[in-house]
Formats: C-alpha cells, sequence, structure tokens
C-alpha cells in the first residue's frame, strides 16, 4: 500500500526504461507518489492461451510489479524538501542525455518543477539550472507539455495559467498569459517579446492543453481549455527549416495504444529518446502520436523501437519530414500529410 494524497495528474510510461511502465502521481500540497516497475518477485502463472514474447514468456504473466519509490526516486517533493501543489504533467528528455525528464506545474508564487533523471530512477530537481522558475512563479499553473514547437531538436515547454479564485483586491492577478518557454540548449527563455501570436499577448483563466497535429502538417498544435470561455484552437505556423520525424505506433502484443514504448532515434553524430507517455497536460489526452524535431538532419541512420510487451525492433534509413505508422511486428509504413512545410 502507499500513502496517497490529493492526486490531480498522473503520468503512464516507462520513464527508466526498464522492465514496465511506470506511474508518477502529482499531488496537491502532499509528496508526490512514483510507482516504479521492477521485476515480479512472484513466479510467472503459465498461460497456454495467452500469446507470448520471443524468448517465450506469457504476456498474460505479470512480469513486473509497481514498487513505491517517489522519495527514493527524488521526486516526492522539490529541492528544499516542500511538497507543492502540483496539478499538470509533462514528459522527455529536456537535456538531450538520453533520460526521460518530468516537468510539473504549481500554484502561485511555487516555480514549476523539472526532475530531470540522471541515472535510471532517479532523479534531481533542475529547476534552476534550466532557469525555469524566473519565468514561473507569478503564474498559477494547470496544464503543460513538453514540445519541440519548431523542430530544432530540443523540447519547449508550455503552460496555460490562471488563478483559482479572485483576488485581484489583492493585487494577485486572476487572469495570466499562456506561456511559451523556448528550450535553449537546457536553458528555458520565455517567448514574449515579440509574443509568438496574438493568443499570447491576451490573459486567460486556463486549464487544459493538450498536444495534436489537428491539420497533419508536420507541426505540433496545441489546444487550450479555459475555465470561463471555449477552448482555443493554436494552430503551429511557427517559419522554419528545421526537419522532423512522427509516428503512429500500435501495439499487437502490446496493448493497441503502445503506451510506454521508447525509441531511440540516430541521426549521423546525433541522438534523441523519446517515449509515448499517456497523463500529459492537464484533465485531457494528448494525440496518440509521437513527434520528433531533428534540426538541420534530412535522414534517419537508425531508429529502436523498444515495445511495451518487451519486443525491441529497428528500422534505418527512414527520411525526414514524413509520418510514419509502426505496427508492431509488422513493420513500418508511410503515411501521407496534408501538404509541404
Amino acid at each position: 500500500s502507499i500513502r496517497t494524497g490529493y492526486t490531480l495528474g498522473t503520468l503512464v510510461t516507462n520513464l527508466d526504461q526498464r522492465h514496465g511502465n511506470d506511474v508518477f502521481f502529482a499531488n496537491d500540497v502532499s509528496p508526490n507518489n512514483f510507482l516504479l516497475s521492477e521485476p515480479a518477485s512472484n513466479e510467472p502463472t503459465p498461460n497456454e492461451t495467452a500469446p507470448k514474447t520471443e524468448d517465450g514468456t506469457s504476456l498474460a504473466a505479470a512480469r513486473w510489479e509497481l514498487v513505491e519509490s517517489a522519495a527514493a526516486s527524488g521526486v516526492a517533493v522539490d529541492s528544499i524538501g516542500r511538497a507543492q501543489a502540483c496539478m499538470g504533467i509533462s514528459c522527455g528528455d529536456q537535456n538531450r542525455d538520453g533520460l526521460l525528464d518530468i516537468i510539473v506545474t504549481n500554484f502561485y508564487n511555487e516555480v514549476s518543477t523539472l526532475y530531470l533523471q540522471t541515472l535510471p530512477g532517479v532523479f534531481v530537481d533542475g529547476t534552476r539550472r534550466s532557469k525555469l522558475g524566473q519565468a514561473t512563479l507569478d503564474q498559477l499553473s494547470f496544464g503543460s507539455q513538453f514540445s519541440d514547437l519548431d523542430s530544432d531538436g530540443w523540447l519547449d515547454f508550455i503552460a496555460v495559467n490562471g488563478h483559482i479564485d479572485d483576488l485581484r483586491t489583492e493585487n494577485i492577478p486572476w487572469q495570466m498569459p499562456t506561456q511559451i518557454l523556448k528550450n535553449l540548449n537546457g536553458e528555458f527563455r520565455w517567448l514574449r517579446n515579440p509574443s509568438p501570436g496574438p493568443y499570447f499577448d491576451g490573459k486567460w483563466i486556463g486549464r487544459g492543453l493538450q498536444t495534436l497535429d489537428y491539420n497533419v502538417d508536420g507541426k505540433p498544435d496545441l489546444v487550450a481549455t479555459h475555465l470561463d470561455r471555449p477552448a482555443a484552437l493554436l494552430e503551429n505556423r511557427s517559419p522554419t527549416s528545421n526537419h522532423f520525424v512522427q509516428w503512429e505506433l500500435v501495439g499487437t502484443l502490446s496493448q493497441r495504444d503502445a503506451i510506454g514504448a521508447v525509441l531511440r532515434v540516430e541521426a549521423d553524430d546525433e541522438f534523441w529518446v523519446t517515449s509515448l507517455c499517456d497523463g500529459e497536460g492537464f484533465f485531457g489526452s494528448n494525440e496518440r502520436l509521437i513527434h520528433l524535431g531533428i534540426g538541420k538532419k534530412t535522414k534517419l541512420t537508425k531508429v529502436r523501437c523498444v515495445w511495451p510487451s518487451g519486443k525491441v525492433e529497428t528500422v534505418e534509413g527512414l527520411d525526414a519530414d514524413k509520418r510514419y505508422r509502426w505496427v508492431e511486428g509488422q513493420g513500418v509504413h508511410e503515411i501521407l500529410i496534408s501538404r509541404a512545410r
């Protein structure tokens, strides 16, 4: 059993790239929970009718178990041991070291927290080194996303903000701007002078934030929801000469959504690690799509996929600026996108 708090966000993916999927719970003013997958202590129960992996292991038999590891992993509290009012969550390799990181949004006068993974299953508070705190201290943030909006190869951070109470008589803002924080080689800078577009000039009571490529043009778009007005569809029209690759992953031995699949992408002398996550944003779900910006690279040397089932597959020589559907055990197929960039 675990001691739980008031959970406002839940993230599921294979964060440590071992065993199976892990589950992170963002809790409100109580320490977070982190269920880390570990090898199962019990003997698997045979099931002759269930499908099996390549090594003959039955997929009906539990090969791992979830162990509460938030304190040991360094994600229960912030760097000074303080529980925060955690809400929105996103994950991705923020500093491009090959390990997946977690970012959590928090209350007004609490900075958003970046947990950098330094070893599999071990995190440190990287908020200060990433300069995340300077832009997020005076915001009350809900939905958040890691997304490479200009496909330069570095994950940007987007957050929708807005207070839960009208405290303007106390000089505390109620409506707040939606933020895009540009990732410059691991350090964040708030894009506001000039702003990325008219929506970002306004102030809102923001709540949800999800990603999708609604017009299938190879640029990640956003949907922001608000407490007091309709949702906003934010079409990405960023001018860029950078390149990208997109994947739709379909599990067969794995669950069909392939949540927890991890891709390692190599292009000449560079590499990226990304995963298919569930629970990012706030009270919503992203399009089941991996978008990876690869900067000036135009061809992928090798792509390795570790499926949730444990099956490992590799493809080579994929072209950039395309969307692919990868079906577990059945290969990769190109999907046409709507128009040139």
